[in-house]
């Protein structure tokens, strides 16, 4: 995989309070369970939906905190495949579904509630959505992380 496939995301949560400064920006979560709360910039139940939902599809632990903030990270690439951003998370979609077949409805852009907006696709990449706990998330990452394994060797 590319290089640079991670960029936008490093963009996207370099700068948030939750990253922990002089640490590499991906760990592996070393304390799971405080990871589950506010302290990690993400709501208990986004943690919840990226780390028991939509990794315990993936065939490996790809649990990890990207600049402190819950993430699904495929090991062998580094790719990086969903992370939580305060009250919603986002998913890197597989390439059959992001460049060929893209489901009507899936939605980019993100309005807090403090009146701004993120649009994650612009951020970090047009294969980028926001999640809506749809049964198709489980699927798409688990193809996602099964592209980047073909990849990885």
């Amino acid at each position: 995989m590319d290089a640079t496939v991670n960029d936008g995301v490093f963009r996207c949560l370099a700068d948030r309070p939750e990253a922990r400064r002089g640490e590499p920006a991906v760990l592996s979560p070393d304390d799971p369970k405080h990871d589950y709360y506010m302290d990690s910039g993400a709501h208990p139940d986004i943690v919840q939906r990226l780390w028991d939902q939509l990794g315990k599809a993936l065939p490996i632990d790809s649990r990890a905190l990207v600049f402190g903030t819950p993430a699904l990270v495929h090991r062998g690439s580094g790719t990086i495949l969903a992370f939580a951003l305060g009250t919603e998370y986002a998913i890197r979609l597989p390439a059959e579904v992001s460049k060929t077949q893209r489901p009507v409805g899936l939605r980019t852009v993100a309005k807090w509630t403090t009146g701004g907006s993120t649009n994650i696709a612009e951020t970090c990449g047009e294969d980028w959505i926001f999640g809506s706990f749809s049964r198709d998330e489980v699927n798409w990452c688990e193809q996602a992380f099964l592209a980047c394994s073909r990849v990885a060797g």
